[in-house]
């Protein structure tokens, strides 16, 4: 299956044809959360959600992840405000994760990860949470 998918403790939650939204199951180990920074694809975006962020805004922030060359880049945001592209250490995006897996197991609606990706074969929308 294509990523993210083959990830043990990885969940579709639904998909349309230009995202992916995800969660994360309560038994998910350390290196799945590992693996899907690890194996993102260079062309995607993984975003979570992070309820402790001290946002100007509504609680928490939305932080969203790609590569950038060799590394990783990260944006926080909310409505209002984001942060742009930062560069972040590979370990310290799993950390940050990781601490933030508890806010990304689907239990309310801002609970779920969101994949973007220019996806080459559209498929409709569909359901599967």
């Amino acid at each position: 299956m294509p990523y993210p998918l083959n990830i043990p403790g990885v969940l579709l939650y639904r998909k349309s044809s230009y995202s992916r939204h995800l969660v994360l199951h309560p038994d998910t180990a350390r290196s799945s959360v590992a693996l899907l920074v690890a194996d993102l694809p260079p062309d995607s975006s993984l975003s979570f959600y992070d309820r402790h962020f001290p946002s100007p805004s509504d609680p928490g922030a939305y932080v969203s992840f790609r590569r950038s060359g060799s590394g990783y880049e990260v944006m926080k945001g909310n409505h209002g405000w984001s942060s742009g592209w930062e560069p972040i250490e590979h370990e310290d995006l799993i950390e940050y994760f990781w601490a933030s897996k508890a806010f990304n197991l689907g239990a309310d609606p801002d609970e779920v990860m969101w994949l973007d990706k220019n996806w080459a074969t559209p498929g409709p929308t569909e359901s599967v949470g």
